[in-house]
């Protein structure tokens, strides 16, 4: 009854992160389109093959994701795959998960306002926006794709499992090739501004990477 309880409990503790990442996106995207009359989601709209991959890698990503929930919170200790082992598996890690993961949101949050009408979700063939280079993105070039790093390690310490860990390599797969397309197309938007602004910040971490 013990070991029920404690799946269950891990797979609220993710539901509420989920959550709120969708609230996160869905807000801004609403807020945007309220005030400036653009839709920020602009993935896969881009002329060319690769952004019409990304697009659905990310739906598969997603879709991954509600999968992920599903066999973590109900099928927990049935398959290898789903077995987390070691120190690990102690319910205080879970909770140590859930904070980090509240807190990559919080990074994202803050990322999104700062960047304010120029946030989008893909790349913007259409309308120009400016280069944003104040708050967070004088020294990261990209604190969302940060605090959302930062919100896959918590959700890995809820379910430290190999299906888990696969899940979060593909997510960062997924953001490692899209910040290179997102780079090359800024440099091509803004010239030598962002070749100047990318020597003097970092990708994600400052002083690492």
């Amino acid at each position: 009854m013990k070991a029920i309880f404690l799946q269950y409990y891990q797979g609220m503790l993710v539901l509420i992160l989920f959550g709120l990442y969708l609230f996160l996106w869905h807000s801004k995207r609403k807020l945007l389109m309220r005030t400036t009359g653009i839709d920020p989601h602009v993935m896969g709209r881009t002329p060319g093959p690769l952004q019409r991959y990304m697009a659905a890698y990310m739906r598969g990503l997603t879709i991954l994701a509600i999968v992920q929930i599903g066999l973590h919170t109900f099928w927990l200790n049935r398959h290898p795959l789903l077995l987390a082992s070691g120190w690990l598996a102690s319910p205080p890690i879970k909770w140590i998960g859930f904070g980090i993961g509240l807190a990559g949101l919080a990074l994202c949050r803050i990322a999104q306002q700062q960047m304010g009408a120029a946030w989008r979700v893909g790349l913007d063939t259409n309308k120009h926006s400016e280069l944003i280079q104040s708050g967070l993105y004088k020294y990261i070039r990209n604190p969302t794709y940060t605090g959302l790093f930062i919100l896959h390690s918590g959700l890995f310490l809820i379910w430290p499992t190999v299906a888990m860990g696969f899940y979060c390599l593909l997510f960062s797969l997924f953001i490692e090739i899209q910040v290179r397309c997102e780079e090359e197309f800024l440099t091509n938007r803004h010239g030598n501004a962002y070749l100047i602004y990318a020597k003097q910040s970092w990708r994600y971490v400052p002083y690492l990477y």
